[in-house]
């Protein structure tokens, strides 16, 4: 999981942009914004390091290209300072070990940044096979891939409600029309208990567990 920085494509100049060179998928996770997130899927991707816990904040389609053709990056938010992140090939270790089994393709060879405007994130990039990248967002979003809700007026992510972030800034907040139905396809297991975020109503009564 080493960083390969010499050998990182150039990356778009804005992820959120309208490209028609992007791939369907890429297209969907750029819109990701407008679907609800589940917040009760929050607490499987909660990651200790260091003796702190990372909440999960949001993931977003990444600013930087993928290194194998057809697959794409997501950046993958925590709240946080990267500064306490002394060992970032041990932070990336453990969002592997929450991701990798519900996303077998996932790789950690970009290096980690900071985001966020009003609050400090930290971003970890991640490479997905198309599929994956699917899964992930189904996990994550209700409705995902789907119609875009009406109107969605909830905090999307614990932080304001879903606006696309500035592409060097991680998520941001904002209302925005968009909906659909329910797809969770793949899961996320854990010892610890969900927890409900306070910020957004839980509408989904599928479990999901991750293991240790």
């Amino acid at each position: 999981m080493g960083d390969q920085q010499s050998t990182m494509k150039q990356p778009r100049a804005d992820p959120h942009a309208e490209d028609d060179s992007l791939l369907p998928i890429e297209r969907t996770w750029q819109n990701a914004w407008r679907y609800v997130g589940r917040s009760d899927r929050y607490e499987l991707l909660r990651v200790s390091y260091g003796g702190q816990h990372f909440e999960y904040s949001d993931t977003r389609l990444g600013i930087a290209s993928p290194m194998t053709d057809g697959n794409i990056v997501l950046e993958i938010f925590w709240n946080g300072e990267l500064e306490d992140v002394r060992d970032q090939a041990a932070f990336k270790a453990e969002v592997a070990r929450k991701l990798l089994p519900v996303a077998a393709s996932a790789s950690f060879s970009f290096p980690m940044r900071a985001g966020g405007c009003m609050m400090p994130l930290i971003a970890v990039p991640v490479e997905l096979s198309q599929e994956d990248a699917f899964t992930v967002g189904a996990l994550l979003f209700d409705g995902f891939g789907g119609p875009y809700p009406e109107k969605n007026m909830r905090p999307a992510h614990g932080h304001g409600a879903g606006a696309p972030p500035a592409a060097a800034a991680g998520p941001a907040g904002d209302d925005s029309d968009g909906g659909g139905g329910d797809s969770s396809p793949g899961s996320f297991t854990d010892s610890e208990d969900l927890q409900h975020n306070p910020c957004e109503d839980g509408d989904d009564d599928t479990t999901d567990s991750m293991s240790d």
